[in-house]
């Protein structure tokens, strides 16, 4: 049950933990809430943080819902801190992680739309002249940084990344040309808008990844390890509330 749908209609509310808090300590004083030590965890072992306080935020901003005055001047402290727990989270929190997490959270989706793309230029029968791809806004941050084009902004509602497949009138060759919200990108570091096909994949080969490989990688002790190291930012939130994203 979201926050959102609980406060309208508080159905099974015995059940929902995360609503009551929203309902019963958040909202009540919300500043004094999120700047203490949250006593409360769900089911999962998770301290209330931004991104719920976000996800509530925007869900009734969205309805033309109200919230309590005294939050409006840490709209956007909120929206940071949670936009920086998000990215740490699919993409992990130090560089060394980047190709490990932020392919486990985008290979899969990346790797789908170059085979697609594959297809087209292989003349494959079973080519699709368009593909459409739903996911949620944390995929679509950790596809967002594998392409080096994370703008360390939540991906707004109704956010899209596109790949335009172009081929030579006259020619062979492909080329790309990658979009972001209907804007014209230049994916990691690359000087050109229009990149011949060889030097896209160049610069997301790291990124991509197979189905058996991806869930060899899930099944070892890796991705434990990184959940482990993200834990210490949430134990380190009070201590240094200004260094570390809060709910971190």
């Amino acid at each position: 049950t979201s926050f959102f749908s609980w406060y309208v209609k508080p159905t099974c509310a015995q059940h929902d933990h995360i609503g009551r808090t929203i309902r019963d300590e958040v909202w009540v004083n919300p500043v004094v809430f999120l700047e203490s030590e949250s006593t409360y965890t769900d089911k999962w072992n998770r301290s209330f943080n931004f991104v719920f306080a976000r996800d509530d935020l925007i869900a009734r901003t969205t309805h033309g819902l109200g919230y309590p005055e005294e939050l409006k001047k840490f709209e956007a402290m909120i929206e940071d801190r949670a936009t920086t727990m998000l990215y740490y989270a699919m993409v992990g929190n130090h560089t060394e992680e980047r190709t490990v997490v932020a392919r486990l959270c985008a290979g899969p989706l990346l790797s789908a739309m170059v085979d697609e793309c594959e297809k087209v230029m292989k003349g494959k029968g079973n080519a699709y002249k368009l593909c459409l791809y739903s996911s949620h806004d944390s995929t679509m941050s950790g596809l967002l940084e594998v392409l080096g084009i994370w703008d360390n902004k939540w991906p707004p509602f109704a956010a899209d990344v596109r790949l335009e497949l172009y081929k030579e009138v006259n020619g062979s060759e492909f080329y790309v040309k990658v979009l972001y919200c209907g804007n014209v990108c230049r994916i990691r570091g690359q000087n050109s808008e229009l990149l011949p096909w060889s030097e896209f994949v160049k610069a997301v080969r790291n990124y991509l990844i197979r189905e058996d490989e991806y869930w060899e990688m899930c099944a070892c002790d890796v991705v434990e390890r990184f959940a482990k190291d993200l834990l210490k930012h949430v134990e380190g939130e009070v201590v240094r509330p200004l260094e570390v994203p809060a709910g971190m």
